[in-house]
Parts: C-alpha cells; sequence; structure tokens
C-alpha cells in the first residue's frame, strides 16, 4: 500500500531468516562475519524477533542506543487487543514498574550484530515471563512420535 502510494524507505530494508540458531548462532553470525565491512558503515540498527509472540505482554531488551526510540514508537503503535489504547500503555498496566531490559549473553542472533560489529539491536517479544517459551517446549514436544519419545525418556 506504502508503495503504491509512492513511499520508499530512506534506507535499505534487508529482512533475513537465519539458520542454525541453535547450534550456535552460525546463520547470523557466518553472515555478519562475512558482510562486515558493509554493516560497519551502513547498518543503523538490528530488529530481532525470532520469538516474537509467545503471550500478550511485551518483553523489550535493546541495546542503549535504542531505549528512546523503542518508548516513542510503542507509543504511537495501537494495542491489537484493545484498540483504545497503545502498546505503552499495556505494557505500563501490565507491569508495575516497566523496564527494558539490556541484551545480555547473546542467546539469540542479535549477538553478532552487536558483539563483532557494535550496531544498536533490539529483541522484541510479547510473552509472559518464560511461561510462554516452556508452553512452546511442551508444543513441540507433543508433535514427536511415541516411538521416539520413549527413546527420548519423555
Amino acid at each position: 500500500m506504502l508503495q503504491k502510494q509512492g513511499w520508499r524507505p530512506r534506507r535499505t530494508i534487508i529482512f533475513c531468516s537465519w539458520d542454525a540458531e541453535e547450534y550456535g548462532l552460525t546463520g547470523s553470525t557466518e553472515w555478519v562475519e562475512e558482510n562486515r565491512e558493509m554493516l560497519s558503515t551502513r547498518a543503523v540498527a538490528y530488529l530481532n524477533i525470532d520469538v516474537s509472540v509467545v503471550g500478550p505482554v511485551l518483553l523489550p531488551s535493546t541495546t542503549p542506543q535504542l531505549d528512546e526510540l523503542l518508548l516513542e514508537t510503542i507509543k504511537l503503535v495501537q494495542d491489537p487487543d484493545n484498540s483504545s489504547q497503545t502498546v505503552y500503555d499495556s505494557w505500563v498496566k501490565a507491569n508495575a514498574s516497566p523496564k527494558i531490559q539490556r541484551l545480555g549473553n547473546g542467546g539469540s542472533d542479535y549477538a553478532a550484530f552487536v558483539q563483532h560489529v557494535g550496531i544498536p539491536s533490539t529483541n522484541l517479544i510479547f510473552g509472559e515471563g518464560m511461561g510462554g517459551h516452556f508452553v512452546l517446549l511442551i508444543l513441540a514436544v507433543s508433535c514427536i512420535p511415541n516411538g521416539l519419545m520413549e527413546l527420548l525418556g519423555l
């Protein structure tokens, strides 16, 4: 729709889907290493959404450079579950003292962008603590055939 109206982004936007995240972040790390020069001179930010929705509450993590931009942005985005408020309003209501967490130990594909090239990054998840991740694990385990379940001791 925006393209039909003549809108174009001021910068190139690259959408990536990484392979081998569970095996040492191999896909994203290799890509960053192969494109280090271009990234270090042209990249503005990396937005990680590999576990984007596992619940209703925003759980944002960023590098400090993106704190203000994140807050400004979520104040503009309508909450899809409650059209009378923004994502920011819902985040504040769901948390007594909402905080933007820091990207930490490199547990996702943002790691190479932050640690190898120093690109400001954010990891956006809608969830409810770690409970959402456990639900996904249970759903994945329930899809394993019975013979394999026995072999795994599940």
